[in-house]
């Protein structure tokens, strides 16, 4: 099945929209949301940040692990006066997101991670879950259901094609696909170490090569990022999370940045006509992490590294550091007005 494509941000647009309706209307019933991507991609991450955003709870159930009755009760025995009847438990889904109701006051978020990959009876459940937004006698607070999976990426799991039409017909489908510059921006926005950030740049393809058992996710650079804090000189531990062609791919690429001096290269930014193209990235990579951690006395010596920019890395920068734009326009409203006359179309900003 052929499913519509959106980048990271435009599914994050899709969640707050459904999220403020409901917010809005809690008794609102909206349709489950399904989000299928290559495994990494940060689709569960997303879900999370919105649930924080909004202050609503995130309730995650991992379907690959569970049994029918963890998530959706099961029947026990009961006896009534002289006769036995069968009772269903209540559902530990419907007990958590009616628990995290009452604890916040707000909708809850209801995550049903690697829906794909669980059982037929697990499945069994969920359609009913879907389809009457109850269990029997016990039925859902207000609540956003997210369905994530792989599309079988792993080839693991169900085909798409196997699930029921009476399914299809209560979600929304997304799949989720890998945009470099969105990865970009979130990075800065996140304090990624920049030499991760500049390797993407460098090494597009790096994202989801497969060599050796390893593949490369924007997860797997959020670790090797996340390592890099901690392993500090000892680089080479980074081969447990890149693989051994990855960690060779990032040693190139540190072997460029070494080359570069950042400072001496802002302070003298005549400096930047003479680096190779790939020194060049880098050092926009670095002043791109440097200008979002400065104030307007580094804006000022940043402007004029910036107007020594090739054209590509002057968008680079502008995409990245939206303050740095305003403090232009608010300083040097002159530099603004030629900034807008070149690149306003690809930044979408009007003079």
């Amino acid at each position: 099945m052929k499913l519509p494509n959106f980048t990271t941000q435009q599914v994050i647009k899709i969640l707050k929209t459904m999220v403020k309706a409901l917010l809005e209307d809690p008794n609102r019933v909206l349709p489950a949301v399904m989000i299928l991507g290559k495994p990494g991609i940060g689709k569960t991450s997303i879900v999370r940040e919105i649930g924080k955003e909004f202050r609503m709870e995130v309730l995650t159930f991992l379907l690959s692990l569970r049994d029918p009755s963890d998530l959706f009760g099961s029947k026990i025995p009961e006896k009534i006066g002289d006769d036995w009847v069968t009772k269903l438990s209540v559902p530990q889904v419907i007990s958590e997101a009616t628990l995290a109701y009452k604890r916040t006051g707000n909708p809850v978020i209801i995550l049903f991670d690697e829906f794909n990959h669980a059982t037929p009876m697990v499945l069994k459940g969920l359609f009913q879950l879907l389809l009457e937004r109850r269990m029997e006698s016990f039925t859902l607070p207000p609540s956003l259901i997210i369905l994530c999976g792989n599309r079988d990426y792993e080839n693991l799991g169900w085909s798409m094609e196997e699930f029921p039409m009476a399914f299809w017909d209560r979600v929304l489908k997304l799949e989720m696909v890998f945009s470099l510059d969105e990865w970009i921006d979130w990075a800065l926005r996140n304090g990624m170490d920049e030499r991760i950030i500049g390797f993407v740049k460098w090494k597009p393809e790096i994202i989801f090569m497969e060599t050796d058992g390893f593949v490369i996710t924007p997860r797997t650079l959020e670790r090797a990022s996340n390592l890099l804090k901690v392993v500090r000189e000892d680089i080479w531990i980074l081969r447990t999370v890149l693989g051994d062609a990855g960690f060779s791919a990032f040693q190139t690429w540190l072997v460029v940045v070494a080359k570069i001096n950042f400072f001496d290269v802002l302070n003298n930014p005549f400096k930047i006509q003479r680096l190779s193209p790939q020194e060049v990235l880098a050092f926009t990579v670095s002043l791109a992490s440097y200008l979002r951690n400065t104030d307007e006395k580094g804006f000022q010596k940043c402007l004029v590294a910036f107007e020594n920019l090739p054209e590509e890395y002057k968008v680079f920068i502008l995409h990245s550091c939206p303050k740095f734009i305003e403090w232009i326009m608010e300083k040097h409203p002159k530099e603004f007005r030629l900034i807008i006359e070149q690149f306003g179309r690809l930044l979408r900003i009007d003079i």
